[in-house]
């Protein structure tokens, strides 16, 4: 009877069929397993591979980030945009932090900083540009 042929299957495959396979029943089919998965090509090719789920696993974390903050300057864009309305910028709590009527400037200075801070906010994830060296070195 011939033996299973090995060479067929990736090496993640192998590795299930490693974990799951009988030696002591299978003895000749374990041994050809175990020859598969010692050559050389096989362990570049698993090395690929991990490399590869490396690298999809910081896209996902990339991408987090980003949604993050996009979604923090789109929160600070309609707070700004609330407290132009309202005319008073409100703090934690609801707090007043100045109102246009007893502080023009400093109230339209507040609502210069929160737009341009959204929209740097929003710009930055949405593009990812101004995140690249924060996020590589965070993700190592």
């Amino acid at each position: 009877m011939a033996g299973i042929d090995f060479s067929r299957y990736s090496v993640e495959e192998l590795r299930q069929a490693q974990e799951s396979i009988d030696a002591a029943q299978y003895p000749e089919n374990y041994a050809r397993l175990m020859a598969e998965l010692a050559k050389p090509e096989r362990q570049q090719q698993e090395q690929a591979e991990s490399r590869a789920k490396e690298i999809a696993s910081q896209d996902v974390k990339r991408t987090l980030i980003r949604i993050f903050v996009a979604l923090v300057g789109s929160v600070t864009l309609f707070s700004a945009f609330t407290s132009y309305g309202e005319g008073v910028i409100t703090g934690k709590h609801g707090r007043v932090i100045v109102k246009l009527a007893d502080n023009p400037v400093g109230f339209y200075f507040g609502i210069v900083i929160l737009v341009s801070g959204g929209l740097y906010l929003l710009y930055t994830g949405l593009t990812g540009k101004g995140l690249e060296k924060n996020i590589k070195s965070d993700i190592k």
